[in-house]
């Protein structure tokens, strides 16, 4: 649960791995948090759902790492809007844990964020 608040994140696990694989950290990537001002995700449920956004500016692809605090399977709807992303997101949505591919219509993506306290790591774009 710390990696959306930005606690201690270290490569302790394959997921954190694939954050500083994918650029967090550096000046490669531009990072945006669940608290921040006129964010570019929404999330349903906001009270029990967070996430960290990390943004690679070589290629405009987002990785969101997604957070929910139910003890139960959470169904969890997150909306890119892109006027704030100051991009349009790609059509293809993957998940890092599984690799596999994550239904997306327009920018809305429909997704389970396992129970209790379960995290997903997705990436926005051509399959990593």
């Amino acid at each position: 649960m710390r990696v959306v608040h930005e606690i201690g994140v270290r490569e302790n696990n394959a997921l954190e791995r694939a954050l500083w694989k994918f650029g967090y950290g550096t000046d490669r990537t531009t990072v945006t948090n669940y608290w921040s001002d006129d964010t570019p995700v929404i999330l349903s449920d906001p009270d029990h759902n967070k996430w960290l956004l990390v943004v690679r500016k070589s290629d405009n692809a987002p990785l969101l790492v997604l957070q929910t605090w139910h003890k139960a399977d959470a169904n969890v709807t997150v909306t890119l809007d892109p006027a704030r992303l100051g991009f349009q997101p790609s059509a293809e949505v993957w998940d890092i844990a599984t690799g596999e591919q994550v239904p997306i219509a327009g920018t809305t993506i429909q997704l389970i964020l396992p129970g209790p306290y379960g995290t997903r790591v997705i990436t926005v774009g051509a399959k990593r």
